[in-house]
């Protein structure tokens, strides 16, 4: 709640920030002052939001009427979250839409693995990630491999080549892939890891999000997603 006193009004520089932060929706513009000094607002209401209090006022009907626009500029905080909650829901779900389409329509797996990932990266926010691709026939994830296919970053320039290793319990990619289960670090400095990736490369992975996926014949692949 921003409170301004109504001689202000007439001052266009000084009045124009708060006008425009109550259209915005991020505060309420309260203008105190006598009836005589509130000739002309009725223009500025005309283009802005705003409301005018009159003085002389009591201290206890100036906390009621205060209370009453806090209520209001919360309620339209809420309001405009929503709106931006329902316009995120529409994009992610677009680029899920994307990564359907091009499930059934892409031959190069090259090319589908970079579109799932990079569709997945901008859904979740995230600045890198990497594919993997689980190898062999053993019913025992601990006796088959991990190929790594697929890695993008945006804040550093890595030359990334295709490389295998075990499935274990040392690396939070084998984790996965044994438990069959998603697994979300928030804060991966207090978890134990390999940072071997972060060692060469000057990268510092914050946090990670690493899912396991499936095919029709339940044969497996790895997507990594990292935020930073």
């Amino acid at each position: 709640l921003t409170l301004a006193a109504a001689r202000l009004i007439r001052d266009t520089a000084a009045i124009e920030p708060h006008l425009v932060r109550s259209a915005a929706g991020k505060t309420m513009l309260l203008v105190v002052g006598t009836d005589a000094e509130f000739v002309g607002v009725e223009a500025l209401r005309d283009r802005y939001e705003l409301a005018v209090v009159t003085l002389p006022l009591a201290r206890a009907r100036l906390y009621v009427t205060m209370k009453n626009y806090l209520d209001l500029v919360a309620l339209r905080a809420r309001e405009f979250e929503r709106g931006r909650t329902v316009e995120r829901y529409r994009y992610e779900l677009g680029e899920l839409v994307s990564i359907a389409r091009a499930i059934s329509s892409e031959r190069d797996i090259g090319k589908l693995l970079g579109l799932i990932l990079e569709k997945s990266r901008y859904v979740t926010g995230a600045d890198a990630g990497s594919v993997y691709i689980v190898e062999g026939q053993s019913l025992n994830p601990r006796e088959r491999t991990v190929r790594f296919m697929v890695s993008q970053n945006d804040s550093v320039d890595i030359n990334f080549s295709e490389h295998t290793f075990p499935v274990d319990d040392k690396t939070i990619v084998g984790r996965a892939i044994i438990s069959r289960q998603l697994i979300n670090i928030a804060d991966l400095a207090r978890e134990k890891h390999d940072r071997r990736f972060d060692l060469s490369s000057g990268y510092q992975t914050r946090s990670m999000l690493t899912v396991p996926m499936s095919n029709q014949r339940d044969e497996r692949s790895e997507e990594r997603r990292v935020g930073k």
